[in-house]
C-alpha cells in the first residue's frame, strides 16, 4: 500500500513486506518488520502516521524531518481498520475498529492527540460493519468531524457529526436503507457531500446526497450496471467531481447547481491512489485520506524501490529533434502506452473486483453456516419436542393403570372387611339360639311335630315350583332357611 503526502519534505508513505518506508529527500524506513495496517495524516507540516503490527499493537511516529515515535496503549481485543484525520484545529485523531468482549462485532474507538500524547480510548458507535471499507471520516471547519458508516447488519447506511472542541457525537442518522458498499464523504464550499455503492438484485449504481442546508435525496450518479468499483474524487477542479471505473472505462461527474451527466475520461491519463488532502480555507489545518484520481503529468513520480535525492526534470524537446521523428511512429508509440496502462488498469480493477468477490464469497459463507446451525438447532429442537411428548403420553397411560390397580386394591381390601349386615345376621342367629334353647325347654315332642308340619306347608305355599324350563345350572348345594336349622336342632 502507498498514501501520497502533501508535505515539503516527504511525498510518499508506503507499506510492503519489508516494513514502513517514508519517501522524500531520502528514504527513512520507520519499522522493519511486517505491518498489517498504516495510516497517516498531517497537521501544520506535521506527519502523524500509526502502524498496526502483527502482535496487534500500534506504533505511532510523528515528526517534520525526525520522526519520533512511541506505543499506544489499547486493549488485548483484536484491531483492525486503522484511519488518522485532523481537525480543523490541527488535532489528530485516531480512529480504529475492535472487537467487543462477546466477539459478536466490532466497536469504533477514538483516540485525541492533546498535548503530546493520545487520550484514553472512547467508544465513537457499536453499530458499525466489521470491515474497513464501509466507513469513512472527513474533517470539517469549527473543529468538526463527519463520520459515514455502514451498521453492523450492513442494510443501512448512517451518519454522525462530532464536535471535537467538546468531545461529543450526535446520534446516528439513517441515510438509506440498503446494503451499500465504499461508501465516502468530502466537504467543500460549506457543502457535504456523501457518496457510495448501491447494491441491489439488478446490479451497481453510484449513488450521493448533498448537505447544505439540509439533506438532498439520493441521486443516482450511473445507470444501473454489475461492475462499479473504486469510487473517488478529482482535484485541482471547480465544484466537487467524482470518478468511478465502469465496464473497464473511467467515467466522471461533478456537481454546479446540479450533477452533470457521466462523462467518459481516457483511462490511460488517469491513475487512482490514496492522497492525504488538506483543507483549503486558511485558517483550517484539517486533512483527511482519500482516493483521488489524478493525470499521470500533473503528479510527481516518486520511485519505491530506489530513492534518490533528486529526480531530473524532463527537459523540453528541441524542434529539431521532434521534426527528426516520424508522426506515425510517435502516434504509434503513445497509442501502445496508452494501451498498456489501459489494461495494466483493467488487470488491476479486475484484481480488485476478484478480492471483493472473494470478501463476499467469505461473507456469504459465515451466513450459511450460521444458517444451518440455526436450522440444525430448530431441528433438534423439535425432535427434543417430539420425545418429550411421546415420553409425556406414556407416562400418562402408567398413571392411569396405577390409578386403576389401585382402585382393584382398595376395592378387594373392601370386601374383606365385615360388612354391617354380617354382624346383624350373627346378632339375630344368636338370637335365635336362644330361642331354641327356651323351645326345647317348654315345648312337647307332639307340638313340635306340628310345628314342622305347619312350616313345611308355609315354605310349599311360599315356595311353588316352576312350571316352565330354566337352564341348567350348576348344582349348588341347598341353602338351609333358618327355620329348617331350628327344626333340625330340636
Amino acid at each position: 500500500m502507498q498514501i501520497k503526502l502533501t508535505h515539503p519534505h516527504y511525498q510518499l508513505l508506503t507499506q510492503t513486506n519489508e516494513g514502513l518506508t517514508l519517501h522524500g529527500d531520502a528514504a527513512v524506513p520507520l519499522y522493519p518488520g511486517q505491518v498489517e495496517e498504516c495510516a497517516v495524516t498531517i497537521s501544520n507540516n506535521m506527519i502523524h502516521t500509526a502502524a498496526l503490527l502483527t502482535n496487534n499493537t500500534i506504533l505511532h511516529w510523528h515528526g517534520n524531518q525526525e520522526m519520533l515515535f512511541y506505543e499506544i496503549d489499547t486493549e488485548t481485543q483484536p484491531i483492525r481498520g486503522l484511519k488518522l484525520i485532523t481537525d480543523s484545529r490541527g488535532v489528530p485523531h485516531l480512529f480504529y475498529l475492535q472487537q467487543n468482549l462477546k466477539q459478536t462485532g466490532y466497536v469504533l474507538i477514538q483516540h485525541t492527540f492533546d498535548a503530546g500524547s493520545w487520550s484514553d480510548p472512547v467508544r465513537v458507535t457499536s453499530n458499525i460493519s466489521s470491515e474497513p471499507q464501509h466507513w469513512q471520516l472527513c474533517y470539517d471547519a469549527e473543529q468538526a468531524l463527519h463520520l459515514v458508516y455502514l451498521s453492523q447488519e450492513r442494510d443501512t447506511l448512517l451518519y454522525r457529526v462530532g464536535d471535537m472542541q467538546k468531545k461529543i457525537w450526535s446520534g446516528a442518522i439513517p441515510i438509506v436503507q440498503e446494503p451499500t458498499d465504499s461508501p465516502q464523504m468530502f466537504a467543500f464550499d460549506q457543502k457535504l457531500v456523501i457518496f457510495w455503492i448501491g447494491l441491489s438484485e439488478q446490479g451497481r449504481v453510484l449513488r450521493a446526497v448533498m448537505r447544505q442546508d439540509f439533506w438532498s435525496k439520493p441521486f443516482d450518479l450511473s445507470p444501473v450496471t454489475k461492475d462499479i468499483f473504486q469510487p473517488g474524487i478529482e482535484l485541482g477542479r471547480d465544484g466537487i467531481n467524482i470518478v468511478w471505473t465502469q465496464s473497464s472505462k473511467l467515467w466522471r461527474t461533478s456537481y454546479q447547481q446540479e450533477w452533470s451527466a457521466p462523462e467518459l475520461l481516457d483511462i490511460g491519463e488517469y491513475e487512482s491512489g490514496y492522497q492525504t488532502i488538506l483543507a483549503d480555507n486558511e485558517g483550517n489545518n484539517g486533512c483527511c485520506v482519500m482516493r483521488v484520481y489524478f493525470r499521470k503529468a500533473s503528479v510527481p513520480q516518486v520511485s519505491i524501490e530506489e530513492q534518490e535525492p533528486e529526480t531530473k526534470p524532463a527537459a523540453p524537446e528541441p524542434k529539431s529533434e521532434a521534426k527528426a521523428e516520424p508522426a506515425p511512429i510517435e502516434q504509434a508509440r503513445r497509442e501502445a502506452e496508452r494501451r498498456f496502462f489501459a489494461e495494466a488498469f483493467q488487470l488491476h480493477q479486475e484484481w480488485q473486483s476478484v478480492k471483493e468477490q472473494y470478501t463476499k464469497v467469505l461473507e456469504e459463507k459465515e451466513k450459511l453456516a450460521q444458517e444451518i446451525e440455526q436450522q440444525l438447532l430448530s431441528r433438534l429442537q423439535v425432535l427434543a419436542d417430539q420425545a418429550a411428548a411421546k415420553h409425556a403420553e406414556e407416562i400418562s397411560l402408567l398413571s392411569q393403570r396405577i390409578q386403576v390397580v389401585r382402585d382393584d386394591i382398595r376395592s378387594l381390601k373392601m370386601r374383606q372387611v365385615p360388612s354391617r349386615s354380617s354382624q346383624e345376621f350373627d346378632a339375630l342367629q344368636a338370637r335365635i339360639d336362644k330361642i331354641e334353647t327356651s323351645l326345647r325347654s317348654k315345648v312337647s315332642e307332639s307340638q313340635l311335630a306340628e310345628i314342622r308340619t305347619r312350616i313345611a306347608k308355609l315354605e310349599t305355599k311360599s315356595n311353588p315350583q316352576p312350571t316352565y324350563s330354566q337352564p341348567e345350572q350348576p348344582q349348588r348345594k341347598p341353602r338351609r332357611t333358618l327355620i329348617k336349622k331350628i327344626l333340625s336342632r330340636l
